[in-house]
């Protein structure tokens, strides 16, 4: 069955100023970090000029994965009342706590009408990206966006880059079997940068690890058996020619095997033996407080008491979102934080194709992203997250009358 989700059917003469600030938003989410923030603020100025958005939002309180999600984020406030910081520090882990509260206050802003822009405008960000990182492989060019260079990595850093590519791989893959007639070539060819990019320009594991669940994920939602069994020979072939033919593919790989030669005492200072070492102590301090934890934003604190001999630095980040909420807010917050993504994944079964699609390749993507990094302690993948998860959740709402006022 073929679906036009993803063909324009909103003109952009159609789109008003709230509509125009989320399109912006999406696509500054692979730019600067302050681009995405400016846009993230204007957007939540706007809400006051939103048709019924407080009538929306109550309709948005009715539904249950929203009160799941903001019973997570209370016990993340609660957790800052027996975290050890001094008051002063509170402000941080006060910020990262109430992050994902910003998919309830988005959800009425993100109507039938501007979907599709929003998956857009991310995925052109991501074209925009790898173009630029070709470019610069061209001798004497360097682009000055980011103080460290890396390989592939033109505004984020390395492992944000590869993440966003890898998930917007997946978007294009949904973008060009709904659009098989319309914009082909130039839907294929973005699908080449992309994945040329990921696969042989960025140095990021993270993207890598993500990128091949996401083509499996496509196979189930797209194919029958025969064609899950094709696509997975292409998986296969694609990996093998990629790996012979990918000296950075084989950096990579060649890293991660040395790397994965982790000392049980931590002398390994690698990235996977700091990462294993964190998993390792990180359990250890969960112990210690295993059912409301040691208090939201305390994990630097937990860590420094440690012995020395366990820990080859003082850490305020496990690289591991659940070993992370885990050591902070006990199994009460870890529980609720994964009920939250298992009811979000059942959700997406009851939502359209289209945009059940989109979603479980997000959950997907964190998912697994999150066993080798805290990604909703980053700003950009918390936005992404929320702006995401607010656009699924957004049609659970009912169908409201829209208005084509204020044109962009």
């Amino acid at each position: 069955m073929q679906l036009r989700f993803f063909d324009t059917h909103s003109r952009l003469n159609q789109l008003t100023i709230i509509d125009c600030l989320l399109v912006c938003l999406s696509f500054s989410l692979a730019l600067p970090t302050a681009l995405s923030s400016i846009f993230f603020i204007l957007t939540l100025l706007s809400i006051p000029f939103k048709d019924d958005y407080v009538r929306n939002l109550k309709e948005t309180l009715k539904l249950p994965i929203v009160k799941l999600l903001i019973g997570f984020i209370i016990w993340l406030i609660i957790g800052l009342a027996y975290n050890p910081a001094p008051l002063n520090e509170i402000g941080g882990p006060l910020k990262q706590a109430i992050k994902p509260l910003g998919i309830f206050f988005m959800i009425p802003l993100i109507t039938q009408k501007n979907q599709t822009w929003i998956i857009k405008a991310f995925v052109y960000s991501m074209i925009l990206t790898a173009i630029l990182a070709i470019v610069q492989q061209i001798p004497g060019l360097y682009f000055e966006f980011k103080p460290i260079y890396t390989p592939g990595a033109i505004f984020k850093n390395h492992i944000t880059t590869s993440f966003f590519t890898a998930l917007a791989c997946f978007f294009m893959a949904h973008i060009i079997l709904d659009n098989v007639k319309k914009n082909h070539l130039f839907n294929t060819l973005s699908l080449a940068i992309l994945t040329f990019h990921i696969l042989f320009l960025n140095e990021g594991r993270t993207g890598l690890i993500v990128f091949f669940p996401l083509f499996i994920l496509l196979l189930f939602q797209r194919y029958k058996w025969k064609g899950r069994g094709i696509g997975l020979g292409i998986l296969v072939f694609l990996s093998i020619a990629s790996f012979h033919l990918s000296s950075q593919l084989k950096l990579r790989a060649a890293q991660a095997k040395e790397q994965y030669t982790y000392d049980s005492m931590g002398k390994s200072d690698t990235s996977i033996g700091l990462r294993l070492e964190f998993t390792k102590n990180s359990f250890a301090l969960f112990k210690q407080k295993p059912i409301i934890g040691w208090g939201s934003g305390s994990f630097s604190k937990a860590y420094k008491t440690l012995p020395a001999n366990q820990k080859v630095v003082e850490s305020s980040n496990p690289h591991n979102q659940y070993a992370l909420i885990a050591v902070e807010n006990g199994s009460i917050g870890l529980i609720l934080f994964c009920l939250f993504l298992a009811y979000s994944l059942w959700i997406s079964f009851s939502l359209k194709k289209e945009v059940s699609y989109i979603f479980q390749g997000i959950l997907t993507a964190f998912a697994v992203g999150n066993l080798g990094n805290s990604l909703l302690l980053d700003h950009s993948e918390n936005l992404l997250f929320t702006i995401f998860t607010a656009l699924a959740l957004s049609n659970l709402m009912p169908k409201q009358k829209e208005k084509n006022t204020s044109l962009c």
